[in-house]
């Protein structure tokens, strides 16, 4: 999307290609602000897969070269052994677990460059890497920066104390602190033009009213270890509770027994270090921890989104322990490969028989694999301590055989954990014929506004692949109000996406749906659109009966209630207080029967509607199932919605169709279409969901299935009254919408604009009060009788304030830096500022012999 605007020229600051509208700078500033994503334009729109590819291996790349650049600078070393680790580090259990999150990519790669910028900031009082490294990184990412800025705050605790002394360097000690306040503090200011937009976006979120829970621990608490180890399965779109991706090399685990055993490294470092990663692990064990490092926020399907941090400590422990591998002891190493392989041993094997909800990590060849990588870098080390102990250098084939045993580890790791994530045939298919279908749209509406969507999509984010007016969509940026009020009118709905899906004729009509795609296929229900064009494989149908962007509707409009309702009441209640119309649109029909199999049932409003505990939730085999029957007591139009969140398919049934559904979030509305009276409808789903490391079903749950006979008949007095007073369009931007309405009585111009906070309302040149329609999903303003002419006109919120910040922020540190520098020049550090060397550890044990 973010190519085709710029190509052609259109809004940067507002979409209207998925999610009925949508703030783009946010979305840009949330996704797309990385700097390898200026490539995209040497790509055409069909080889945007090979683009992303591109991406990923750059900033894989990036990630490697970062962490040998800062191992080079902290350690005073240039020579092979940095890009063992840092190999280790591009493709530590985070990467190959998440590489397709590609705006997180970045952030990976500038840490090691950050943790480089705040080492110089406290012992040499340099600022400007820490400025620049820390300032992208907010700029490239908000939502890891968050996490960045809270772990480096630790390690800078960490690194200040173990360099420093109070007693000794409070002076010093107070600098740096003073150092890293300000410098932090205009970072922030600098990428205010990014924390800005994204920061008033979030806000409008549904996630974004959580609170702290209540203590609980994680049974992926006893898997940890095993969880260190290559093979370990990635906990991608898994639970918070799934165990965390924290594999960094075989090699690793091996090397930090060392680091903690050396006597030359002073205790005080290691205890500071050492309780970073012990912290990042117990908050991914213990759920108020976890909610507290992510930001007072829980993350949805990508657990435990700090773990390259962890890996990152991990490596630079390891790193140090192997610059004392000459004085190291084979016994510390032979003692640390029998533990690993007894406890991962125990956790595999033994606890699994106590702790319901978890399964195997490592499979059998995973152990063996893991085996033989430690007895190879056993036999590694002997021969290299033996060679030094004897000749006073380590063997010239050292360090060339770990660099090709950690590219084998790297290699396996990233394979095993290769989702495919789709077919490119499949991808790029539509692409032509969608894009001359939309330009026939397009012509054929000129100056008017209309959406359109796919029956089926591709992508979530349809609109913004094919570029048309659509529906769904797929962000985390998504208005919760308004993803909110479609959920609650039927619409396959969560906090951060709602998916066109089976919608009724109001609901088409409501939000503007002029026209649906299909691909292939003809449209299987009759009657609910005209056939209208092809565009090669692509058959464009017309919805005849579809209200402009905004109309006149009743004030008792404002008084709809969403919450708390099922969807075919809230249909009804929609057209009461929007035209007037008190006879039923959808009528429920009661369930014949319900059948469940291993489960214990509560009915709630209903026989279909329940909560349920499992008989037996740790038998696979005892399916937890659910049968429902209706019975059509008369020729008539039906429809069924479903939501049922541990359900991962629904299948229904009647005399005519059996259609086996994905179940979009666990819900769907479904169109079941004409039945003749007496005809049995059936459904019947499976309560199988459970995480990828859970040996057990989800153990209760609730289920809500209604089925309700649709009158046309009633809609279209409905529609009749709500066309009565449209709003009609005379002039239309992506960020100013303006138009006229005659409203025939007093009463609300209701649009299907998301109500969001860069929205602003002129009624005749006036501002006005804007509404948020249903309990704040649509945006809407109230008006009189009489001719009026409307502007709906979106200024990002803000957008020119941040700017001025950003601006101040740069020019903040121009000031502060040039008296930094003078500091820099004076400095006299009690703590050499050049890096540690093999000569200072030699010394070291120099003196321990001699003593």
């Amino acid at each position: 999307e973010m190519r085709s605007r710029v190509l052609s020229g259109e809004s940067l600051v507002y979409s209207w290609e998925s999610g009925l509208g949508k703030d783009f700078i946010s979305q840009t500033a949330y996704y797309t602000t990385s700097p390898v994503n200026l490539l995209i334009f040497l790509f055409p729109q069909k080889m945007l897969q090979e683009a992303v590819l591109l991406f990923i291996l750059i900033k894989i790349c990036f990630c490697a070269g970062s962490f040998s650049a800062f191992l080079k600078a902290h350690f005073g070393r240039n020579d092979l052994s940095v890009t063992v680790f840092g190999l280790l580090y591009a493709f530590c259990a985070f990467v190959t677990c998440y590489y397709w999150n590609i705006m997180w990519m970045d952030t990976v790669a500038l840490f090691p460059l950050v943790v480089l910028g705040l080492e110089r900031l406290v012992r040499e009082r340099k600022v400007l890497t820490y400025y620049l490294a820390l300032t992208l990184t907010m700029i490239v990412n908000f939502y890891l920066a968050v996490l960045v800025c809270i772990l480096i705050s630790l390690y800078f605790l960490t690194y200040t104390f173990g360099v420093y002394t109070w007693r000794e360097h409070s002076d010093e000690m107070i600098g740096a602190f003073l150092r890293f306040a300000l410098i932090s503090v205009l970072c922030a200011l600098s990428s205010m033009f990014i924390l800005a937009p994204v920061a008033s976006a979030l806000s409008q979120t549904e996630v974004s009213g959580q609170t702290m829970p209540g203590f609980a621990l994680y049974p992926g608490f006893w898997q940890l270890l095993s969880a260190h180890f290559l093979g370990a399965r990635a906990a991608v779109l898994a639970r918070n509770e799934d165990m965390p991706n924290v594999y960094t090399g075989v090699l690793t685990l091996m090397l930090l027994p060392l680091y903690f055993t050396d006597r030359s490294i002073p205790k005080r470092e290691k205890l500071l270090l050492g309780a970073l990663p012990v912290l990042m692990l117990l908050c991914a064990c213990i759920k108020p921890l976890d909610f507290l490092i992510h930001g007072m926020h829980f993350p949805a399907n990508l657990p435990h989104r700090f773990t390259f941090v962890y890996s990152f400590v991990l490596l630079l422990m390891a790193y140090r322990a192997f610059l004392h591998l000459r004085t190291a002891s084979l016994r510390t190493l032979a003692a640390a490969a029998l533990f690993y392989a007894a406890g991962v041993l125990v956790s595999e094997f033994v606890v699994l028989r106590f702790v319901d909800k978890i399964d195997r990590v490592l499979s059998q060849t995973d152990l063996l694999l893991n085996a033989g990588l430690m007895i190879l870098y056993l036999a590694l080390f002997a021969l290299a301590i033996g060679k030094f102990r004897k000749t006073g250098v380590l063997p010239g084939f050292f360090v060339p055989a770990l660099l090709l045993a950690v590219i084998g580890e790297c290699q396996f790791s990233m394979i095993q954990n290769l989702d495919d994530l789709g077919n490119r045939d499949e991808y790029i298919r539509y692409m032509d014929d969608t894009a001359e279908a939309v330009s026939r749209m397009e012509a054929a509406d000129g100056e008017n506004f209309a959406r359109a969507e796919f029956r089926r999509f591709t992508t979530i984010n349809d609109g913004a692949l094919y570029h048309y007016h659509g529906f769904s969509q797929f962000s985390s940026l998504a208005p919760g109000d308004t993803s909110a009020l479609v959920g609650a009118l039927g619409i396959a709905a969560t906090g951060n996406s709602f998916r066109y899906y089976d919608p009724t004729p109001l609901i088409d009509a409501v939000f503007d749906v002029k026209y649906v795609m299909t691909k292939d296929e003809p449209y299987p229900k009759e009657g609910r659109y005209t056939l209208w064009d092809e565009a090669g494989s692509v058959r464009i149908y017309r919805n005849e009966r579809v209200l402009p962007l905004a109309f006149g509707v009743s004030e008792d409009i404002l008084d709809l209630q969403v919450t708390d309702t099922q969807p075919f009441a809230l249909q009804n209640a929609f057209i009461e207080k929007a035209a007037g119309v008190e006879e039923p649109m959808l009528t429920d029909l009661p369930a014949q029967s319900v059948t469940t199999e291993n489960m214990e049932v509560t009915e709630k409003s209903g026989p279909a509607d329940f909560s349920y505990t499992l008989t037996y939730p740790d038998s696979l085999e005892k399916e937890p199932s659910v049968h429902v029957e209706y019975r059509s007591d008369k020729d008539q139009y039906v429809y069924i919605y479903v939501d049922a969140g541990n359900a991962g398919r629904f299948v229904y049934a009647n005399y005519t169709v059996k259609e086996d559904r994905e179940l979009s979030a666990g819900k769907s509305l479904i169109d079941v279409g004409h039945v003749v009276a007496g005809e049995p409808i059936v459904c019947d789903f499976k309560l199988t969901k459970r995480g990828e490391f859970e040996k057990v079903y989800r153990p209760d749950g609730d289920v809500r299935i209604y089925c309700a006979s649709y009158d046309d008949a009633v809609f279209q007095k409905a529609f009749d009254r709500m066309s009565r007073d449209p709003f009609v369009i005379t002039e239309f931007e992506d960020t100013y919408v303006e138009g006229t309405v005659d409203m025939t009585d007093d009463g609300v111009l209701l649009s299907s604009i998301p109500y969001t906070a860069g929205w602003s309302v002129l009624v005749d040149g006036e501002p006005a009060e804007k509404l948020g329609i249903g309990e704040g999903g649509l945006l809407g303003v109230r008006l009189g009788a009489g001719a009026h002419t409307v502007i709906f006109r979106y200024r990002p919120p803000f957008f020119v304030l941040s700017l001025v910040i950003t601006a101040a922020g740069i020019a903040l540190f121009v000031l502060c830096y040039r008296r930094l520098r003078r500091d820099e020049r004076d400095a006299a550090l009690a703590f050499p500022s050049l890096p540690e060397t093999e000569e200072v550890h030699d010394r070291f044990h120099r003196k321990q012999k001699q003593s």
